[in-house]
């Protein structure tokens, strides 16, 4: 085996064996969600790129962990009540110039909530949306650019 197929054997199994276990408790923090454990993960992905990194997973909470959530989401500085045609507000509407951006809603029975961060080099971003359906199934995305 030559040299450089020895590199790529090693690179493939080292991307293979990796492990695709996302924490959620980790994630939310950043949100101001403190998991109590009272959940079950149904989907998970992490995708990382050059440059870029997403991260996904949607939970089933149990009683404990929504009111925890939707208590975290009404009491935000910024919750508003949208009406159903309004757009959910993002931070990526023009570049926050090194600002903070953070916005959480209600809109027809989902909850919202978003935080938008210039990274730490500033030289992009981070962003992390959760959707809290009524059913208790939350969705979350962290990218970063």
């Amino acid at each position: 085996m030559t040299k450089s197929k020895l590199i790529v054997s090693i690179f493939i199994i080292s991307i293979v064996s990796c492990s695709t276990t996302i924490e959620p408790e980790r994630y939310l923090r950043k949100l101001e969600i403190n998991l109590k454990g009272d959940y079950v993960i149904i989907n998970q992905n992490a995708s990382p790129a050059i440059g870029d990194f997403l991260i996904e997973f949607e939970i089933k909470l149990g009683q404990t962990d929504y009111a925890n959530v939707v208590s975290s989401i009404k009491s935000h500085n910024s919750f508003a009540i949208l009406d159903s045609f309004a757009s959910y507000p993002c931070g990526q509407d023009g570049y926050p110039q090194g600002r903070i951006k953070e916005f959480a809603c209600f809109r027809n029975g989902t909850y919202y909530k978003h935080l938008f961060v210039p990274d730490t080099i500033k030289s992009g971003w981070e962003s992390y949306t959760i959707f809290l359906e009524r059913d208790s199934v939350l969705f979350f995305q962290y990218n970063a650019e």
